[in-house]
């Protein structure tokens, strides 16, 4: 069983791991992300500035200190949709933590999705609970686009997931 939980300093790693964590997720809302949109469109479903990393070089550190615990951590990208002037800021942000060496982009929309497996192959691919995916048919359309995960969405049933777990070769995450 993977214990995930949030990040948002990297000094809270290493109490993290000890107290059981696995595995993180974490947002970045940049000083350039606030000053051009605000911190009310978080690029991550987080709007409060202390629900994020305020830089990429604490993500940097986060990551490095995660890695050295034996860690992954999942970068959150996860709007519903994001504006043409967001998306250019946002593909220099993925570009920035995949050096970072974040192992994962977790991710709500199909545009950032295409474009994360375009330019981050290497990157693990997980999908947001806040896209659609209530059925085999999604699951199969996330799998296609090189997603590894789907977290499900938190309407679904104990047999609704029971019965999708069945049929998917992606792994699953539920919130308990």
């Amino acid at each position: 069983m993977e214990v995930l939980s949030p990040l948002t300093r990297a000094f809270e790693v290493e109490p993290l791991v000890d107290a059981g964590a696995t595995a993180f997720y974490a947002g970045v809302l940049t000083a350039d992300w606030r000053r051009t949109f605000s911190t009310l469109v978080a690029g991550n479903q987080e709007p409060a500035v202390g629900a994020n990393f305020p830089s990429l070089e604490e993500l940097k550190e986060a990551v490095d200190r995660a890695h050295d615990r034996k860690a992954p951590v999942i970068l959150t990208l996860n709007l519903d949709y994001y504006t043409d002037s967001q998306r250019e800021r946002l593909g220099r942000l993925m570009d920035s933590a995949a050096d970072a060496g974040v192992d994962g982009f977790l991710i709500a929309d199909v545009p950032t999705m295409v474009r994360a497996r375009a330019e981050h192959p290497d990157v693990r691919l997980h999908v947001s609970t806040i896209a659609p995916a209530f059925n085999s048919a999604a699951l199969e359309f996330y799998a296609d686009l090189g997603a590894s995960r789907v977290v499900l969405p938190q309407q679904l049933t104990p047999e609704e997931i029971v019965t999708l777990a069945r049929d998917t070769p992606l792994e699953l995450e539920v919130f308990v």
